[in-house]
């Protein structure tokens, strides 16, 4: 079994974006804001989930946009 690369490459692009992408919300809100954010594994999870539930809130409400009248 072989593995492409272009699969491995987008996988691990999209776990180093997983990782990475709340890291830097956190640090994009405490530069505008100076809020004074702490780097912890429970405000990434959080980010993470705010991520998650504005993707699907999007998505939910721009589902149906698409259909021709």
């Amino acid at each position: 079994m072989e593995v492409q690369t272009t699969k491995l490459t987008a996988f691990m692009a999209g776990i180093i974006g997983l990782i990475m992408l709340p890291l830097g919300c956190m640090w994009a809100v405490n530069t505008v804001f100076a809020m004074n954010i702490e780097y912890t594994f429970l405000n990434w999870l959080s980010v993470v989930f705010l991520q998650l539930y504005l993707q699907i809130v999007i998505k939910a409400s721009t589902i149906n946009t698409n259909i021709k009248k």
